[in-house]
């Protein structure tokens, strides 16, 4: 069955205090968040408000953002904010921390930079070995929203998780940086249906809330449903209009398709 997060980093612009989102998301219907950051955010009072309306935290970012395919990357200091971010999603109960790359070196094959990007996440994983917690890749667009970013297609992403071959390390398909780098939705959650941990989802253009953009949710999720995929939805969009008139659209179409497949 497929279940949608709210992502508190988006989807209560209005609200500023992140205890007060989680009950927001918990007063919307929803018993699962999405969160970025943690080393600037008051952890015990959101662990509070976690415990308090009964919401899972499903992930969090990996800090700091460290462009590890440089020649010179700082790789102590990501492999430090991992473990640091790692105690921090353990102490929230999330199981996923999300990773990328950074941006690319210029002047370098992309084929080297990927390739030190496999070697980097092998070290990640076997430094966070025993935690619990399973790292998730995310590819995210160059075209709109992150230029410069080396990894922008997830047929990379997919490589270089089967490169590792460990199961700390999984795939997080982002729907919208897909769309918006024009991949062919359906053939890469195909290809990567064995890897795929988790999925966010924003319409495009203009990263809101589905039904505002350009995307056949409908087909969209009858491709996510092929794979075998029954976890989590995030939903990471600023919405239009208010948050639970603007989750209505998906959550119908979640529904149906649930309702569906467990008739099937």
């Amino acid at each position: 069955m497929l279940t949608l997060t709210a992502n508190l980093e988006l989807n209560f612009p209005d609200i500023t205090a992140f205890p007060a989102r989680i009950e927001a998301a918990r007063a919307a219907g929803f018993d699962q968040v999405d969160l970025w950051t943690t080393f600037d955010k008051d952890l015990p009072a959101i662990r509070s408000a976690l415990e308090a309306t009964g919401t899972r935290l499903m992930s969090v970012l990996a800090e700091p953002r460290t462009d590890v395919a440089w020649p010179d990357a700082d790789l102590e200091a990501f492999f430090g904010g991992l473990e640091r971010t790692v105690e921090n999603a353990r102490s929230l109960g999330a199981p996923f921390v999300i990773v990328d790359s950074g941006l690319g070196f210029p002047g370098q094959s992309r084929r080297v930079q990927l390739d030190r990007l496999a070697e980097v996440y092998a070290r990640a994983v076997e430094r966070i070995r025993g935690s619990g917690i399973t790292v998730l890749l995310e590819s995210v667009n160059t075209r709109v929203d992150h230029p410069g970013l080396l990894l922008d297609r997830n047929a990379d992403c997919q490589e270089l998780i089967r490169a590792v071959d460990d199961p700390s390390l999984r795939w997080l398909y982002d729907a919208y940086h897909s769309f918006c780098e024009g991949e062919d939705f359906a053939a890469e959650l195909a290809a990567g249906a064995d890897l795929l941990a988790c999925v966010h989802l924003a319409d495009a253009p203009g990263r809101q809330e589905p039904g505002t953009g350009a995307v056949d949710w409908s087909r969209w999720l009858d491709a996510l449903v092929a794979t075998g995929y029954s976890g989590s939805v995030q939903l990471e969009f600023v919405p239009s209009t208010d948050f639970p008139s603007a989750v209505a659209v998906i959550r119908s179409l979640i529904q149906a398709v649930n309702l569906a497949t467990a008739g099937a």
